[in-house]
């Protein structure tokens, strides 16, 4: 076991000294701040346990604090630049690297950018009751009025990602993966559970939306930041837009290349790979619903609405 490096800041602080007269609890009060090989604490109050390891090396075991908390985990496999974890009250077993956090709860990583001509990509991330992290599998679980948003801009252009469930779950990148879209965002895999889920993704330039972009309403979604693939459990409802004016649809065809906007409801399931910009989805008992409009650059709209 690593030597804990452990220090404790406070206006004041009551220290409890167990068997042997070793250091057992420090309870805190006032501009706490603690440090350890396994994390960081800043609150108004905290409790500090302590325990020996093998070697009779004293280490904190355990952090309990209160009053705008913020804790910083360390030692992680997080692929971030830095990610600050606050709530009311957090409970945090260091070992482990195990937290519960009371609500409301705040997420923010920046994280590291793998394209040099991108920013850190910001991703923030609130709920309302509680969340969990769990260090050592990199995965955070977020509870009650779920509210999320990662933002990454290129050459100017925002990548937009937003969403609004009951429950979150993410499963955040490895520091050791540095390739693709698993380093840029910070997060792998996310799921959106409960009875109101929400998804968009789109892309602006200053005020105006451009390129591509979609607004999901279903009942679960699972998005993979790796592959680009988003799954959705009906039943639900997504709308697609490509305002790409760059590219053109040919006159009278029916096709994705150009700009278009595009809506399938009544869906059970629904699988959409966004580079290919390819939907695959299954119908509800009473039927899919699909409604379609190519922009061919003239004056006329050539309108598809196919379902119930």
């Amino acid at each position: 076991m690593q030597k804990d490096q452990s220090r404790l800041v406070a206006d004041s602080a009551k220290l409890d000294f167990g068997t042997g007269n070793a250091l057992s609890t420090a309870d805190l009060d006032g501009n706490v701040a603690f440090d350890s090989n396994s994390g960081g604490l800043k609150a108004k109050q905290a409790r500090v346990v302590f325990d020996k390891d093998p070697n009779g090396q004293v280490y904190a075991k355990n952090v309990s604090g209160s009053g705008n908390v913020e804790i910083k985990p360390a030692g992680s496999d997080i692929k971030a630049t830095s990610s600050v974890f606050k709530a009311e009250d957090i409970d945090y077993d260091l070992p482990s690297g195990h937290a519960i956090a009371t609500g409301p709860v705040e997420l923010t990583i920046m994280a590291g950018a793998a394209d040099p001509n991108k920013e850190d990509v910001p991703v923030v991330i609130t709920a309302r009751d509680n969340a969990e992290f769990f260090q050592k599998k990199n995965e955070i679980v977020f509870n009650g009025n779920v509210e999320g948003r990662i933002t990454q801009t290129t050459n100017g252009i925002k990548d937009v990602h937003t969403f609004n469930s009951d429950k979150l779950v993410t499963v955040m990148a490895n520091r050791s993966n540095q390739t693709g879209r698993d380093a840029a965002s910070g997060i792998k895999h996310l799921s959106l559970l409960g009875k109101r889920v929400k998804f968009e993704s789109y892309q602006m330039d200053g005020d105006k939306v451009v390129g591509s972009g979609i607004n999901l309403k279903c009942a679960q979604v699972d998005f993979s930041a790796v592959d680009d693939v988003l799954w959705a459990t009906g039943p639900g409802e997504i709308k697609i837009i490509n305002a790409d004016p760059t590219k053109k649809n040919k006159s009278g065809s029916f096709g994705v290349d150009g700009p278009y906007y595009a809506m399938v409801s009544d869906f059970s399931k629904l699988t959409f790979f966004k580079r290919d910009n390819r939907i695959i989805a299954d119908g509800l008992p009473t039927g899919l619903h699909i409604a379609y409009t190519p922009m061919d650059n003239t004056d006329r709209v050539t309108q598809i609405d196919a379902g119930k």
